[in-house]
This record gives C-alpha cells, sequence and structure tokens, in this order.
C-alpha cells in the first residue's frame, strides 16, 4: 500500500491501514503494532506530529478493543 505521508491522518486512516496489515500480514496486534510503527514512523511515533500520533493511538486502543471481545 502506497502512503503519502504529507497532511495530518485521521483515526479512520490509520484503523484502515492497520485492519489491513492484520488481514495480509500478520494476526497479531503486538506484530501489527511494531510494522506500523517501524514502517509508517520509521521507529518515532512523534514523527509527523502530535495530531497524527493521536489518531493512530486511538485506531489502535479501538482495534485492541474490537480483539478483546
Amino acid at each position: 500500500m502506497l502512503v503519502h505521508h504529507s497532511g495530518n491522518k485521521s483515526k479512520e486512516f490509520f484503523y484502515s491501514y492497520m485492519r489491513l496489515i492484520l488481514l495480509t500480514r500478520t494476526s497479531s496486534i503486538d506484530e501489527m503494532q511494531k510494522i506500523v510503527e517501524s514502517y509508517f514512523f520509521n521507529g518515532n511515533i512523534e514523527e509527523y506530529g502530535e495530531h497524527t500520533r493521536e489518531q493512530y493511538i486511538q485506531a489502535l486502543k479501538q482495534i485492541q478493543s474490537e480483539n478483546d471481545k
């Protein structure tokens, strides 16, 4: 998936992005988180600013809560 890193990303963007990773690369939430933080954020979740980081965290919490059900 080609991702343009310009602009603020929404919670919905990260939710979709992470669901795609879970469907195609791994079923582990921990592994998916490592993939996103390594490849999208280049190992630094602060890289694209506070708004993008917060949206990522909110989407991650939503996926984790759905997985716990």
